[in-house]
């Protein structure tokens, strides 16, 4: 796809290969891996938006981390370095299908029932490597939670998975939020997850701009049907998103005014925090912004 093609349109979730045009030029959105920037990876993202942008880096609700002011000539400059941070997808399809938002202290808090980043690990190469998930509206969006001190299971997303004593839970979006359908084991968590999008688009048929809290009653019981087998009962407590700043055990949490940051003040989060002995950053969706090791930055964002 040609970088002219890809800023014609408006209205989608824009990425680094479908940047979109805004006032201050194009926003490119960069999406970590299983939710999980390296201090490197970091780094290099606030050079770059520092040489290539307008130096404003936006943390967004869906995990992602979002340049701006760029323009179009140095796209394949900018594409070049995110392949050398390993942040960039094969393709604009797979970059588009895989809106995986993972708990931000996931393998970092002790409280947390499991370490759910192998079963994010296992959804996001089922979501590059299953052709029929193409047809994934644009911001249908998965969620894994490990049950922790920083939850992000009251979040918004389509498919939720969600540790618990008895397994994984696995629910659904709905227009009252998140229904719980049942609990799996965590072998076969991410396999629930992916039959649950691709009876998705079954569900929909030709309607596959709808999101999933907009299936009419008999595709909701569609899907149901599809994934009943594989469930066993469970309770879910009701969660909530917490926003405490501060100490946070594994993590420190530190406010991003609206949810902005500035090229120079990644590069030093990044430093202070290689310099507190952490060895990884994560950012993390919601209304925060969140950076996360050995020691985590945390604060709200907007959009």
């Amino acid at each position: 796809m040609s970088a002219a093609a890809s800023i014609e349109v408006k209205g989608w979730c824009p990425g680094a290969l479908r940047p979109m045009l805004s006032g201050d030029g194009l926003i490119v959105r960069i999406r970590p891996f299983c939710g999980a920037f390296s201090l490197e990876q970091a780094r290099g993202l606030a050079g770059l938006a520092r040489r290539l942008g307008n130096g404003h880096i936006d943390l967004t609700r869906r995990a992602n981390l979002q340049l701006r002011g760029l323009v179009e000539e140095r796209l394949p400059e900018l594409h070049a370095a995110l392949g050398e941070l390993d942040l960039i997808d094969p393709d604009a399809g797979a970059e588009a299908t895989r809106n995986l938002m993972v708990a931000p202290l996931a393998g970092l808090d002790p409280v947390e029932k499991r370490d759910v980043r192998p079963i994010a690990r296992a959804i996001a190469e089922g979501l590059a490597t299953d052709e029929r998930l193409r047809a994934l509206p644009a911001k249908f969006g998965l969620l894994v939670d490990g049950g922790g001190t920083v939850s992000i299971a009251a979040e918004r997303a389509d498919i939720a998975l969600l540790a618990i004593d008895a397994g994984i839970a696995l629910g659904l979006d709905t227009p009252a939020g998140t229904q719980w359908l049942g609990a799996v084991s965590p072998d076969a968590a991410a396999a629930a997850a992916l039959l649950a999008a691709r009876a998705f688009l079954e569900a929909a048929g030709p309607a596959t701009r709808l999101r999933l809290r907009g299936l009419p009653a008999d595709g909701i019981a569609q899907l149901v049907a599809t994934l009943m087998p594989m469930l066993r009962p469970c309770e879910v407590a009701r969660s909530t998103t917490g926003g405490t700043l501060g100490a946070l055990g594994a993590a420190v949490g530190v406010a991003a005014p609206f949810g902005r940051l500035e090229a120079e003040q990644l590069r030093r989060l990044s430093s202070l925090a290689e310099e507190s002995g952490a060895h990884r950053a994560a950012l993390v969706a919601l209304a925060y912004g969140l950076f996360r090791s050995a020691r985590c930055c945390r604060g709200p964002a907007g959009g």
